[in-house]
């Protein structure tokens, strides 16, 4: 007869196949692939951090985060951009804010835009003093603009980066695209100088915009080389204010030399 009293032992045994996985280290991956250096780690746990997408880069969520800026931060590196600022990589490095792309599309896309009114407005003044010939202002020459500067926003920062790494730097192509685009904000304010109807005054102004932009790239980027304890190739060097100098010119040639002859 069984005994009333009797129980059954229940052992609780771990299943190896459900133990915890950590599935940050996708997202780790991601940023060793864009930023070339590991996420920082803290000690305590970011519940945002642990709620962020950990799919590919190629995911829309994964790059949320760069365009997550507010307007007092933006306007403030725009600021250390035409300041010349040795604090600006310090201000996007992992350990403060952090880099953006939200700055340098929305800079990018207002320097198009400062071209277009420009170019508008030159096409006025060149027809009121002159005798008329038409405007001579064209959406061909809109969409030079919108090649160029896009051009030179994106594709050339992810080139440089790229060639950076090949000389042996450890760089961010995250922070080279943010270097770059907050580079442009002084070519928004270049096409309002140009307006003026003298030669002298656009060739002044588009060199400001030249050594200004230029100045800003090559400190940056030499603070990146120092970061990672490497030396700034020359040939880095060389082609940073080449390109610089490139923009400079075609934007001179392309959009600021119509010429006035008094009637």
């Amino acid at each position: 007869m069984e005994n009333k009293d009797s129980y059954n032992i229940v052992v609780d045994v771990d299943d190896t196949h459900l133990d915890f996985q950590d599935f940050a280290q996708t997202s780790a991956l991601n940023n060793n692939i864009l930023h070339d250096y590991p996420a920082p780690q803290t000690h305590q746990p970011n519940p945002v951090a642990n709620n962020e997408p950990t799919s590919s880069i190629w995911s829309i969520m994964f790059w949320s985060k760069y365009f997550n800026v507010d307007t007092s931060q933006m306007v403030k590196r725009c600021t250390m951009s035409l300041q010349l600022d040795k604090e600006f990589i310090q201000d996007i490095s992992a350990e403060n804010f952090g880099p953006d792309l939200w700055g340098p599309f929305w800079i990018s896309t207002t320097a198009i835009y400062s071209i277009f009114v420009s170019m508008i407005i030159s096409s006025f003044i060149s027809d009121r003093l002159e005798k008329p010939k038409g405007s001579k202002f064209s959406l061909l020459a809109l969409s030079s603009a919108f090649l160029l500067i896009y051009s030179y926003s994106f594709l050339v920062p992810v080139a440089l980066s790229f060639i950076i790494k090949y000389f042996g730097v450890s760089c961010s192509i995250i922070d080279v695209l943010a270097i770059y685009g907050y580079s442009n904000t002084i070519w928004v304010i270049v096409p309002i100088l140009c307006i003026a109807p003298y030669s002298m005054i656009r060739w002044v102004a588009v060199a400001i915009g030249f050594t200004v932009s230029s100045i800003f790239i090559f400190r940056n980027i030499k603070m990146i080389s120092e970061r990672s304890n490497s030396k700034l190739n020359p040939v880095i060097i060389i082609t940073i204010f080449l390109l610089s100098m490139a923009l400079a010119v075609s934007m001179k040639f392309m959009f600021f030399s119509y010429a006035v002859v008094s009637k």
